[in-house]
């Protein structure tokens, strides 16, 4: 039985579930009904979410996962040789250590999902 690579979309998770969260998370803190543990949990969680911290981290790993995403399917693929599966490697570990170099572009980004 071969395993297929998954076909999860990391990046339609962040930009499509960001808010929606929040959202569920925020009406879960008004209402009055609900349990007082249950209505702090949401607050802190919406808090952390709101952290310019939390954006920059989801933006970060968003792209990493995305790119390991790619990296592990392209890998899984009857037809790789070493010297493919090789340059796909070194193509990653360059992504990630760029990664570095793009704080600066990341940060304006990262402050859209935590509002």
């Amino acid at each position: 039985m071969q395993i297929k690579a998954s076909t999860y979309r990391w990046g339609r998770i962040r930009h499509e579930m960001v808010s929606p969260i929040k959202q569920v998370l925020e009406e879960i803190f008004n209402k009055v009904d609900q349990v007082a543990e249950c209505r702090n949990k949401a607050y802190r969680l919406v808090s952390t979410m709101n952290k310019l911290e939390t954006g920059i981290m989801t933006i970060t790993w968003n792209g990493i996962l995305e790119r390991l995403q790619a990296t592990s399917a392209s890998l899984q693929s009857s037809d790789q040789d070493r010297n493919t599966g090789y340059a796909l490697y070194e193509s990653l570990n360059g992504y990630v250590q760029g990664m570095r170099s793009t704080f600066s572009d990341i940060k304006p980004r990262a402050k859209d999902p935590t509002n």
